[in-house]
């Protein structure tokens, strides 16, 4: 269990290195903007957790399947519409669950904070926090990732690992 909790946890200090060096992201992005984002999302995600003892899991998944497909975009949340190129659509992301929790974050967070968090860095703080409360280190994070407008089926079933493998 450690080594795989380490073996995730590098996965996502990987993904915050990729993304950054071209976001430019900082601990402190949201110092002034939004001072207490962590602490909203921290708050929703345990009520999250109280509704679902999985939840950890998924948002770790959750993490993992975003990053991966394109970088931390948020792109596993957006919905295709008529063209159908959802990500979540991909078999690859079939079970991909616990979404309301990103929701209740995001939804807390506009009531503080109107349009200045994106849902990319929401979803890394959640996947931050499950590690942390499943007993795992606590990772410092960076922020300022830009939420993608566009969603691929196709990207998500070439880019994530098989479940048959």
């Amino acid at each position: 269990m450690g080594s795989r909790l380490a073996r995730l946890l590098l996965l996502l200090c990987s993904c915050e290195y990729m993304s950054g060096v071209q976001a430019q992201l900082r601990a402190n992005y949201y110092a002034t903007s939004c001072p207490n984002v962590e602490q909203i999302a921290i708050t929703q995600f345990i009520a999250g957790l109280a509704q679902n003892v999985l939840a950890p899991a998924s948002m770790i998944r959750l993490a993992f399947h975003d990053c991966a497909v394109n970088g931390c975009d948020a792109s596993i949340l957006l919905n295709g519409g008529m063209n159908n190129t959802d990500e979540k659509l991909s078999a690859r992301n079939l079970g991909i669950g616990n979404l309301n929790i990103i929701d209740g974050m995001k939804a807390a967070v506009e009531r503080a904070c109107p349009g200045v968090v994106s849902c990319s860095d929401l979803i890394v703080l959640a996947a931050r926090d499950a590690v942390r409360l499943s007993g795992g280190p606590n990772v410092n994070l960076v922020f300022g990732r830009r939420d993608s407008k566009t969603a691929s089926t196709a990207a998500a079933s070439k880019q994530l690992p098989s479940l048959l493998n």
